[in-house]
C-alpha cells in the first residue's frame, strides 16, 4: 500500500552546466499522496547549484512577472481569481521559488503543494522564456 516513486531527466546540458529535473510521488498513508518536482541547475565545474541571484540580475523586479505567471496559471480555469485567493498568506507577496532551472526557452518555475498555496491548488509550474525576462536574465551566459 506505501509508494515511493522518482523520475527524472535532463533539462539542459551545455558545457557549463546542467539542469535536472526531479518528479517524484509518495504515498506512506494519510489523506492522499504527495506529489513534487524538484529543479535544478549545477554548474558542472563546481558541480555547485547555481543561484537564482546568479541567474536573474535583479530578483526584485522578477517578483512581478512571478506574480504575473502564477495567476495566469490559475486563471486558466477560474478566470477571476487573484493572488490573494491562491497564496497561505494572501498579505505576503508571492516567495521567490525555490524550484527553477535553466532550459534553452527561459528559466522554469515550479511551486510545489503546499509551498505557497494549498494541497487543493496543486502544483503550479511556468515557464518564463528569455524575452520576457529581457534584461533580468543573460541569455548568452546560459544557453549557447
Amino acid at each position: 500500500p506505501y509508494v515511493v516513486e522518482l523520475y527524472s531527466r535532463v533539462a539542459l546540458k551545455t558545457k557549463r552546466h546542467l539542469s535536472l529535473e526531479m518528479n517524484g510521488y509518495a504515498f506512506t498513508g494519510g489523506a492522499h499522496g504527495y506529489y513534487y518536482t524538484v529543479l535544478n541547475t549545477f554548474d558542472i565545474g563546481t558541480a555547485e547549484s547555481v543561484l537564482l541571484a546568479e541567474i536573474i540580475a535583479d530578483t526584485t523586479a522578477l517578483r512581478p512577472l512571478l506574480e504575473q505567471a502564477f495567476l495566469d496559471v490559475h486563471r486558466k480555469e477560474h478566470a477571476t481569481i487573484e493572488l490573494e485567493d491562491l497564496l497561505l498568506n494572501p498579505d505576503a507577496p508571492l516567495d521567490l521559488p525555490a524550484n527553477y532551472c535553466v532550459v534553452p526557452e527561459g528559466i522554469r518555475f515550479v511551486y510545489n503543494p503546499y509551498e505557497v498555496s494549498a494541497y487543493a491548488v496543486g502544483q503550479t509550474a511556468f515557464l518564463l522564456t528569455w524575452k520576457q525576462l529581457g534584461a533580468l536574465a543573460e541569455r548568452g551566459k546560459w544557453v549557447p
